[in-house]
């Protein structure tokens, strides 16, 4: 420290380490060596102590700037105004239609519940016009197509119908709707998951009983 500091000294001992290099594969041989927290000294003086206080002080107020200047562009979004909200609400529309309840995932299928779905069409309506009649989607029906097509066909056996449309005027209405087609939703995909599991069961017990055939005997279950 007094080398980087330029505290001058009387002393003309340099200090290192002029040994084997058996430290550089064991960790144990290194703190042996250089202690748990060895520190790096100079070979020559570097600067006076009062000049590289103003240099520090100098890099610590630029990366002080760099943060707030981080922060601008992530929180400020400048003076509301009309333009501003129909191109929110037109990137917020644009997003939910984005949106889908089966994901490719790192090569893989993944399907979601449909409350996921449904919370993540809530995280972006905050986004929305109050006004709907400026929006370019229906969330109701962005949500009814965004499901997996056995769900949707499953909704519509149980006779399902899209509450309607042209009376979805507000924020408030089309969020009810959006309600409305989860809540159905929610009770046909328990329905298609309890048949997906009967038949999954059906069929391992079919593979099960085959797997018990000896010969020409077929051994029963008791």
């Amino acid at each position: 420290m007094a080398r980087l500091m330029g505290t001058k000294t009387s002393s003309k001992v340099v200090t290192g380490y002029f040994g084997p290099f058996t430290f550089l594969d064991n960790q144990v041989a290194f703190d042996n060596v250089f202690g748990a927290a060895p520190s790096i000294l100079c070979s020559v003086l570097l600067r006076d102590a009062s000049v590289l206080k103003e240099d520090i002080d100098d890099f610590v107020d630029n990366c002080k700037f760099d943060i707030f200047m981080a922060s601008c562009r992530s929180y400020y979004v400048g003076v509301r105004n009309k333009e501003s909200d129909i191109q929110v609400t037109h990137a917020a529309c644009k997003s939910i239609c984005g949106l889908r309840m089966e994901e490719k995932v790192n090569g893989r299928i993944v399907v979601l519940n449909p409350d996921v779905l449904f919370s993540k069409f809530m995280e972006i309506t905050p986004l929305l016009l109050d006004d709907a009649s400026k929006w370019s989607t229906q969330l109701c029906f962005a949500y009814f197509n965004e499901l997996t097509t056995e769900l949707r066909v499953r909704m519509e056996n149980d006779n399902f119908v899209m509450p309607t449309l042209n009376q979805l005027n507000s924020k408030k209405d089309q969020i009810d709707a959006l309600q409305i087609v989860r809540d159905k939703t929610s009770t046909a995909f328990k329905k298609l998951k309890d048949e997906t599991d009967l038949i999954s069961s059906i069929i391992a017990r079919s593979n099960n009983g085959q797997a018990r055939r000896t010969g020409n005997q077929f051994v029963t279950e008791d």
